[in-house]
């Protein structure tokens, strides 16, 4: 396994778990996830092949070789238990680390799984404390523990440019507080050039929604050269993530603000902004005027000759693409949509559908056997 290869996946495992780690090698440490505070923690004499649990009381560190050695994954130390004072003076003491460490939280089997985990993604193979692994055969090649990370990063990009097409910008944060580093896959031997080169891949994705979402292709180019040209003189990954998510909420913000037509007065573009964040709702057009605090005659006249459509089509129009949404992230029924969607039945849910899109729910995007 390559270097580069290798700190990726302690990165991933220290960003998913909190777990810092470090590499090291003839006593030397080569590579370091955790932050400044994060102690160099004592070499173990005679690691094992298969991992190994050292600990103080309350104190858990994992060691194991890479391989057939001569590398040493270290990961931790975490306390087991939230420490009095003295236990985290004694167990810091007895392990040989700065009282002055920061030492996260994480219970003894959380801590086994993570372990378990970094070491499957490493070594490639199931850990058994015993040293029976190996000899009973038993082993899981590269390839499947890829295949999981390639499943969830296909669903999780699907997820992402399906928000970003239709503009649901509180979707979309709520998605990238959970996103998590594939920890598979080289685009530079160079790390930093690594994470560069993915957010290059990130952009081309976003952009490609949000124009299918209905940005300007001009303006999306624009976009695009600027956030390269940023991309390119990041300093380090955390400026690197951080851009990231500024550019997908700027592609996401500019889809939404072309889905409400320019040019339309404040109530209206108010108006058509509470029918997007209550389309879950039984919309009526009286509760549509009492929130916008207009009359009845007055909002239908003036949303007919800003926009063309009806106070209807648009409720209509907002509760269509709501229905995608579920459609394609739920296994919910048609039946269940209809009623989530706050429809009288479900033949009046599908006939409000067909009209706005040209489908019936049971069509494409819809799961076999959902009806």
């Amino acid at each position: 396994m390559s270097d580069t290869i290798l700190f990726l996946l302690c990165d991933s495992f220290a960003s998913m778990s909190g777990v810092p780690v470090q590499i090291m090698e003839n006593g030397q440490v080569l590579y370091h996830t955790g932050n400044t505070a994060s102690p160099v923690l004592p070499v173990q004499a005679e690691p094992v092949r298969l991992y190994t649990m050292t600990a103080a009381e309350g104190l858990s560190i994992l060691y194991f070789l890479v391989g057939n050695g001569p590398r040493i994954v270290a990961a931790g130390p975490v306390f087991t238990m939230h420490p009095s004072p003295e236990l985290r003076r004694d167990a810091l003491k007895e392990a040989g680390i700065p009282q002055d460490a920061s030492v996260p939280v994480l219970s003894a089997g959380r801590m086994k799984e993570a372990g378990e985990l970094l070491f499957l993604s490493v070594n490639h193979a199931i850990p058994d404390q015993s040293g029976e692994a190996e000899a009973a055969g038993i082993s899981l090649q590269r390839e499947s523990v890829e295949s999981d990370w390639i499943e969830y990063n296909d669903a999780y990009t699907g997820t992402m440019c399906f928000y970003i097409e239709h503009g649901d910008l509180e979707q979309l944060e709520e998605l990238m507080k959970q996103e998590q580093p594939a920890p598979y896959g080289t685009l530079s031997e160079d790390i930093l050039q690594h994470w560069k080169n993915s957010c290059f891949v990130l952009l081309y994705m976003v952009r490609t929604a949000a124009e299918r979402g209905g940005l300007d292709p001009v303006t999306s180019l624009h976009m695009a050269e600027q956030y390269s040209r940023k991309f390119d003189q990041a300093a380090d990954r955390s400026a690197l993530t951080k851009l990231s998510k500024v550019m997908r909420r700027d592609y996401c913000q500019r889809v939404r603000n072309g889905l409400i037509p320019e040019g339309l007065s404040p109530v209206i573009s108010q108006v058509l902004r509470y029918i997007r964040m209550h389309c879950y709702e039984r919309l009526t057009v009286e509760a549509v005027a009492q929130a916008a605090g207009i009359s009845v005659p007055y909002l239908c006249a003036r949303i007919r000759k800003e926009t063309g459509l009806t106070v209807n089509n648009w409720v209509q129009k907002e509760k269509a693409r709501a229905a995608e949404e579920l459609l394609r992230f739920t296994d919910l029924s048609i039946a269940a949509i209809a009623e989530r969607l706050s429809y009288s039945s479900q033949s009046h849910f599908q006939k409000a559908f067909k009209t706005v899109t040209g489908t019936t729910p049971a069509g494409p995007s819809a799961s076999a056997g959902r009806e």
